[in-house]
């Protein structure tokens, strides 16, 4: 985030755009660009943070009716022997 705010200071920029990548993931990024008057492009910190997390967002699909993969939300009710094969036989061979 440092490098962030030193190039748009010397650069005197009125907005910042993350693009993709590690500074669009931020939560932290938007709030610290409005703290220095310079306008972020992009979610809210709190819809950042919100979907930032796996099980979260895709509770917030499922509440909000969008399609999601059968296994969202759910708890594994059941480990199959691949399953430990590959938590167990991997690390130990």
């Amino acid at each position: 985030m440092q490098c962030t705010f030193q190039i748009a200071e010397i650069t005197h920029v009125d907005a910042v755009w993350p693009g993709w990548g590690h500074a669009s993931e931020n939560p932290e990024l938007p709030d610290a660009l409005k703290a220095k008057g310079i306008v972020f492009l992009g979610p809210p910190a709190i819809s950042m943070a919100a979907l930032g997390d796996k099980i979260g967002s895709s509770l917030i699909a499922q509440a909000a009716e969008v399609p999601t993969l059968p296994w969202s939300g759910s708890h594994v009710s059941f480990i199959s022997r691949f399953s430990l094969f590959l938590l167990y036989g991997v690390r130990n061979s």
